[in-house]
């Protein structure tokens, strides 16, 4: 459904066809709500400490954990790195080797 409108923009037949095909049930979960589960999360976990504007041009896997490296050069061990870092994320990138992307179109 159209976000601003409410106009139905595509119908997918999602029943138990769908199911058998793809294993499971069709999902749909929008950006936001993913960041804020993630951020609620780690904000009640004490072992895990936030940091805004701070940009990761990269990281480096460690034997215990992984070491991430800021734009303004600063390195930083963790025990994980999660990528929400957006659509150019550079941490996507370093994984998936996936360049630069273009729009679709749509």
């Amino acid at each position: 459904m159209d976000a601003v409108t409410g106009e139905i923009v595509a119908d997918i037949p999602c029943g138990e066809g769908f199911r058998e095909r793809f294993g499971n049930p069709y999902a749909v979960a929008h950006r936001a709500d993913i960041h804020g589960a993630l951020l609620d999360a780690a904000r009640a976990n004490a072992l895990i400490t936030l940091r805004t504007s701070a940009r990761v041009d990269g990281f480096e896997p460690e034997a215990d954990g992984v070491c991430v490296v800021l734009h303004a050069g600063e390195r930083v061990a963790a025990a994980a790195l999660v990528g929400a870092d957006g659509v150019y994320s550079a941490i996507r990138n370093r994984i998936l080797g996936s360049g630069e992307l273009s729009a679709s179109g749509a």
